[in-house]
């Protein structure tokens, strides 16, 4: 049994020139009145400083201000490693462009009753539109890990029942200090997208479930958060990040099969940027082409290329399944 007590739930919402966006989610944490809060405001080197603002606004909020972007999983391991020394029994990450309802902490407390040594994920719904799904946990498939949110655009009638999944999304996690520690942090070398998948799985490989739960409602204005970042840059973290991610599960054939398509990939890409000059003016080929060396070269972390002056018509996070927030 959770102690009699309330237990100290430490949420860790990551910012980065979002301000606004994250006094709002964070003043709906506090609305749950939730007694055994311990909000915190990790800031990626911002370069509009919120701590001026939640000193006036917030000022029961922890602001923790880094030196340098280090990225989304950074930023959570971040406020992780304050809160336990802190005292936190449970850690709740969430995404600044998200709002929770009520119960959202009973249910999720709930939930680490029934479930000791798991990761859980909420219902996470649109904020325009609540009585929509956005994610009720997600699916993986085939060798390359292809993933896909369960009930995307369904009524929320529809996905009422707790169930096991293969991952939840980074945009709203909940696990116990025993649970964080044993699976260790966020990979940081992701830096931005896939680092929830991976996690999800290493969890999975320790005997970690990853479960469900639709009493706790977490309302999502969708890619809020990423909305400021050059669509090139976002497409590049969703493509290299899938080689990451699907190599560093495969092994056997699955991996030798991969490794043959991945230098396919890489010669057409190769004669089409030699013989097509429309092909090297694609800021998406140019993202694309970066991913791929990278990948290769073992580089992580940050991109390091420039964005594109322009926007190519049709370029935005979409184009990537595996672009989530």
């Amino acid at each position: 049994m959770i102690d009699t007590i309330e237990p100290r739930i430490a949420v860790i919402v990551v910012n980065w020139n979002g301000t606004g966006r994250s006094l709002a989610c964070l003043r709906s944490v506090i609305a749950t009145g939730y007694p055994g809060l311990v909000p915190i405001l990790v800031d990626n080197a911002s370069t509009d400083d919120p701590r001026a603002r939640f000193d006036t606004e917030l000022p029961d909020v922890t602001v923790l201000r880094l030196d340098e972007n280090l990225g989304y999983a950074a930023g959570c391991n971040a406020g992780a490693r304050w809160a336990l020394d802190a005292g936190a029994h449970f850690l709740c990450f969430l995404n600044n462009d998200t709002t929770v309802e009520a119960d959202v902490f009973r249910e999720l407390l709930a939930a680490a009753q029934r479930h000791r040594d798991a990761i859980l994920g909420p219902k996470i719904v649109y904020s325009r539109d609540p009585a929509m799904v956005w994610s009720a946990g997600g699916e993986l498939s085939g060798p390359w890990m292809r993933n896909r949110h369960i009930g995307r655009d369904q009524p929320v009638s529809a996905h009422g029942s707790s169930q096991r999944v293969a991952w939840t999304t980074g945009c709203a996690l909940f696990v116990s200090r025993a649970t964080y520690r044993r699976l260790g942090p966020l990979d940081e070398g992701y830096f931005l997208f896939l680092e929830d998948i991976e996690w999800c799985v290493r969890g999975n490989r320790r005997g970690i479930e990853t479960w469900y739960v639709p009493g706790a409602v977490v309302r999502h204005e969708v890619s809020g958060t990423t909305g400021s970042l050059p669509a090139d840059h976002v497409f590049y973290y969703g493509c290299r990040n899938t080689y990451w991610l699907a190599f560093s599960q495969q092994l056997g054939a699955d991996r030798l099969w991969m490794s043959g398509e991945l230098a396919r990939t890489m010669a057409v890409m190769a004669l089409r940027w030699v013989l097509l000059p429309a092909f090297r003016r694609s800021p998406w080929q140019r993202a694309r082409a970066h991913a791929l060396l990278d990948f290769v070269r073992g580089r992580r972390g940050p991109a390091r290329f420039s964005p594109a002056a322009g926007r190519e018509p049709g370029l935005t996070a979409a184009r990537s399944g595996s672009l989530r927030r």
